[in-house]
């Protein structure tokens, strides 16, 4: 697949560039002023990657505006204090990977991840992250954390290989990279309470 894409996209981006360097001589030669060239440059600079300025001020709009953003503990469950750390307090129900035991707590809970790319119409497009603990006896959602991440750039990627393939504009979130994951830690740890 990688290989079509290659022969694909080697090419367009030649095509392009020798678009590109024509038109900036052209601007060049036939104006006097320094900032037509300039101006003419910035344009194919900036054309394939506009959309991520977009996506970038719509992303900036959904933080400020969603307020179900982050983590959201909804429901507390009561467990035997014998599975509690005395030292850190917090419960010892998880495998070596961060997983429930099931040696512990069996099926009882689950942690449920809902991906859903490509919210929104082009350009203002985003991924919605969503993680949920699940109470399986009950059929409650304990806890659930939220994200979004902008997608967009690369406007060209979606025309040429379409739509389900195309770039996220990586490492951007609500929450951001290391309060996702604190939080996520922290889901494994709120919704679980001793009981006396």
């Amino acid at each position: 697949m990688g290989v079509i894409y290659l022969t694909i996209f080697i090419p367009v981006l030649l095509i392009y560039l020798f678009i590109a360097v024509k038109s900036v001589g052209w601007a060049k030669r036939k104006f006097t002023s320094k900032w037509a060239s300039r101006a003419m440059l910035a344009f194919w600079l900036l054309l394939p990657t506009w959309d991520s300025i977009v996506a970038l001020t719509y992303h900036r709009y959904v933080c400020a505006t969603y307020p179900e953003i982050g983590l959201n503990v909804y429901q507390t469950v009561k467990l035997d204090p014998k599975l509690f750390d005395p030292k850190t307090g917090r419960p010892m129900i998880f495998d070596k990977w961060g997983g429930f035991d099931k040696n512990i707590v069996g099926e009882q809970f689950k942690l449920v991840d809902k991906v859903n790319q490509y919210i929104g119409s082009w350009p203002f497009v985003i991924n919605r992250w969503e993680i949920n603990l699940i109470d399986t006896q009950t059929d409650t959602t304990l806890a659930k954390l939220l994200d979004y991440q902008p997608h967009g750039g690369l406007w060209w990627w979606g025309v040429l290989f379409g739509w389900d393939g195309a770039p996220s504009i990586g490492g951007t979130s609500c929450l951001g990279r290391n309060q996702f994951f604190d939080d996520l830690h922290e889901m494994q740890i709120k919704p679980f309470v001793a009981h006396k």
